[in-house]
């Protein structure tokens, strides 16, 4: 889209095919498919097909590093009972 002008129409450079993703989708698999299509966002759609919302890169690595702190914690919190006993 660099080089065209702003009367450019949306449909000139945008994907023809739109990847989404069911609400049900496992996270797993959603990661996958973004993996497997080169792509950093997938719309979330319920079952009638409608938007639900947007899952990012950027959720997926917060949701992650909350998961980590987490284990992390408990991991530590282990470790400290053991070493007492």
């Amino acid at each position: 889209a660099e080089e065209r002008s702003p009367e450019t129409a949306v449909g000139e450079i945008l994907a023809s095919e739109l990847v989404t993703a069911p609400e049900e989708a496992l996270l797993y698999d959603v990661l996958e498919t973004m993996k497997a299509k080169g792509i950093r966002r997938i719309p979330v759609v319920d079952a009638e097909g409608y938007l639900a919302g947007i899952l990012t890169m950027d959720d997926v690595i917060e949701f992650l590093t909350d998961e980590m702190k987490t284990i992390s914690s408990l991991y530590y919190r282990e470790v400290k009972k053991e070493r007492k006993s």
